[in-house]
């Protein structure tokens, strides 16, 4: 390991399986590097309290905050739940584990090379199911409204848009469509409750009928296809969700319970 003052190397340490010590590290430390010396691997465990989710790379002589896992090493490689890089639009994911801690702006890059190369409904939502985000970054992009749910839109391309969606209690959307658009749902803070609904004819007149309830925690993702019909309504005091539409789109159906739609934009669904 090697400290560092401004940048400087100060002090420098080695540590070895075969001292069969543990070395604790109070929070004084400051900036530093751990590097494996050697040819062959070397495997580590680090415990750390508090968890953080972030640190301050040192790389420039202005430190800037990043997602810890994605921090570089030395000699450029990318943690291994990575490929590509992040400054030529390369990065993915190479497989989906249980955690990921991330932030939006690599959020974006993964999605912009899933969608780029095609990638499957079941592919976006695993990814979206390891992927954690750190309240600290998404606080800054909430803004309630008493009146009705808020949307934020966080990115938007050719292939996809990228949404947080604030909600307080009691807050819903009206019954509607997304004109084709696949979405994806992944639930950062609260519970929402969604209806879906299908349309039927009863005695020569369409009408919606209830088809399925679903609550959607932070424990589950959400994928609707193009086809779908439904409702989102707050389940607790407040909710934040985060929404991915392919394509994106500016338009869709709002319903009445008769099975009667009009065509609006999506800036104006929300509720009144």
């Amino acid at each position: 390991m090697t400290k560092y003052q401004s940048t400087k190397e100060v002090e420098s340490f080695d540590f070895s399986a075969e001292d069969g010590t543990v070395h604790f590290v109070d929070s004084s430390l400051g900036m530093h590097k751990l590097e494996n010396p050697n040819e062959e691997l070397s495997v580590s465990l680090h415990l750390y309290s508090p968890p953080y989710l972030e640190c301050r790379s040192g790389r420039h002589s202005k430190p800037s905050v990043v997602p810890y896992v994605y921090c570089q090493s030395p000699n450029n490689n990318k943690a291994p739940l990575l490929e590509g890089c992040l400054h030529d639009h390369s990065l993915k994911l190479k497989h989906c584990p249980g955690h990921v801690f991330c932030n939006f702006h690599t959020t974006v890059e993964l999605l912009s090379q899933e969608f780029k190369s095609g990638a499957c409904a079941r592919t976006i939502s695993k990814m979206l199911q390891s992927l954690q985000f750190n309240p600290r970054e998404w606080i800054s992009y909430v803004r309630f409204d008493k009146k009705h749910y808020t949307r934020f839109i966080i990115a938007r391309t050719t292939k996809f848009s990228l949404m947080l969606t604030c909600w307080e209690a009691g807050q819903s959307s009206p019954i509607h469509d997304h004109n084709g658009a696949r979405t994806w749902i992944k639930v950062l803070e609260g519970e929402l409750h969604e209806t879906q609904y299908k349309l039927a004819t009863i005695a020569g007149a369409e009408s919606l009928e209830i088809s399925q309830e679903n609550e959607l925690t932070d424990e589950t993702i959400a994928y609707r296809d193009g086809t779908v019909i439904h409702k989102n309504e707050s389940a607790s005091e407040t909710v934040i969700s985060l929404h991915v539409y392919s394509p994106p789109y500016s338009e869709c159906h709002c319903y009445e319970m008769d099975g009667k739609s009009r065509l609006v934009q999506t800036s104006t669904i929300i509720s009144e």
